[in-house]
């Protein structure tokens, strides 16, 4: 399945010392950081950027580990319903992955176990 050209993209991967997941972010300084917070993101419009910044994070295996584009469309994501300013997942995946497992309310993540 093809990725529409209008789609929004993020580097995400897990940090190597927890597992937690991380995403890449700007720093104000030109460089990036990994963060935890999704909102925090850094939005590649552009895909060969996000495959040359996706590239860097493959090399950079003392910091994180499975990295990964993930796709971000607003008029997708079982996340719609969330708050409306929040980036939209457009795989069910990738919400599993910030969210916890869909089994039930009380085990995901937002319950801080």
């Amino acid at each position: 399945m093809s990725r529409p050209a209008e789609t929004v993209l993020l580097l995400t991967a897990n940090d190597l010392l927890d597992g937690e997941i991380v995403y890449w972010a700007e720093d104000g300084g030109g460089d990036g950081r990994w963060t935890r917070r999704l909102d925090e993101a850094l939005r590649f419009d552009d895909k060969a950027e996000a495959d040359a910044r996706l590239a860097d994070a493959v090399a950079d295996e003392s910091r994180v580990v499975s990295p990964e584009l993930a796709a971000l469309d607003p008029a997708l994501g079982p996340q719609a319903d969330a708050d409306p300013s929040a980036p939209k997942l457009a795989r069910l995946r990738d919400v599993i992955r910030v969210e916890g497992p869909t089994t039930h309310p009380e085990l995901g993540r937002s319950t801080g176990r």
